[in-house]
């Protein structure tokens, strides 16, 4: 008897812990209550007027290593020719070693750009924001979610 619900105890966990994984895992990349920008299937916009958000993820082959992929998303971002200004970038702290964020500042708006390398993807999220506005908690979990990926 004891066996049976030690076994019993240990199946439940296991499909618990696979059920959360599903829960967490997959759907939509996009920011919790965020719409859909019109016409794209990358984009997703909060907030109206001048507190306007924008968040945007690209997956695309890639060969590179995070550090390749870093280099590119700074120099793109730099010579967009949308006056953004390299502030700093770093490991991404939600998972470090797996992911790095890039941030911009210009014309008003703060730029994050997160990025991970993942079974020969970049996976890219660009979240933009009014400086003056701070950060959508919803925006931050959906990159979490983008880009807190095991590398392979």
């Amino acid at each position: 008897m004891f066996l049976e619900k030690d076994a019993f105890v240990r199946r439940f966990t296991a499909a618990c812990f696979i059920a959360a994984l599903t829960a967490c895992g997959g759907g939509s990349p996009a920011p919790a209550g965020w719409q859909q920008l019109s016409g794209s299937t990358t984009t997703w916009v909060n907030g109206s007027a001048a507190e306007r958000q924008s968040y945007t993820f690209t997956k695309e082959a890639f060969r590179g290593t995070l550090q390749d992929l870093a280099r590119r998303e700074v120099v793109d971002a730099a010579l967009s020719g949308r006056g953004l200004k390299f502030v700093k970038s770093d490991v991404f702290g939600p998972c470090p070693g797996v992911a790095a964020i890039a941030t911009f500042t210009g014309r008003g708006q703060t730029v994050e750009d997160g990025f991970a390398v993942a079974g020969g993807n970049a996976l890219v999220v660009r979240y933009e924001r009014p400086a003056t506005v701070p950060d959508d908690p919803a925006a931050v979990a959906a990159m979490q979610r983008a880009i807190c990926v095991a590398p392979g």
